[in-house]
């Protein structure tokens, strides 16, 4: 029971720093540039949990465009879970659902990007979750469909 409540308490807290982190990159409606970018790079991860919490699968930092941030990830974050499956086969079982996500670093240079990468990763040692550290960076390609919605999407 114990090991029950602590990946219970565990994901309240994790989730709360996500849903806070996430309530930061969002930013203005209009997604201009978030407040004070004055148009330099944004950086950022990707990652996915097993909804188990037992793995944590996280990407390498990398330079975000605006024009995907302002789609909430949805290409980068797809491109992301398509090379787990790849690479790794489903983080979760087929019937589980995952968390995950790219989490973007306003307005700091990359070396504080990774440090939050490296944060997120010391807090899932810390309760005996399996990295797997995938160095994966987006880089758009020809094939790589463009920022915004999925088509038949939402």
């Amino acid at each position: 029971m114990e090991h029950k409540d602590s990946i219970v308490a565990r994901s309240h807290v994790v989730g709360w720093v996500f849903a806070l982190l996430g309530a930061l990159s969002i930013g203005e409606p209009a997604f201009a540039a978030a407040p004070g970018t004055q148009g330099g790079p944004q950086y950022g991860y990707c990652w996915a949990r097993a909804a188990d919490g037992k793995k944590l699968y996280v990407s390498a930092v990398f330079e975000m465009a605006l024009p995907d941030i302002q789609e909430h990830n949805q290409v980068m974050n797809a491109e992301f879970n398509k090379m787990l499956v790849q690479k790794y086969g489903s983080p979760a079982g087929p019937n589980e659902a995952r968390s995950g996500g790219c989490s973007i670093a306003w307005n700091v240079p990359m070396a504080k990007a990774e440090e939050m990468r490296q944060f997120q990763i010391t807090g899932e040692r810390q309760h005996n979750a399996q990295i797997f550290d995938t160095g994966w960076t987006f880089v758009r390609t020809a094939q790589t469909p463009p920022p915004g919605p999925p088509v038949g999407g939402h």
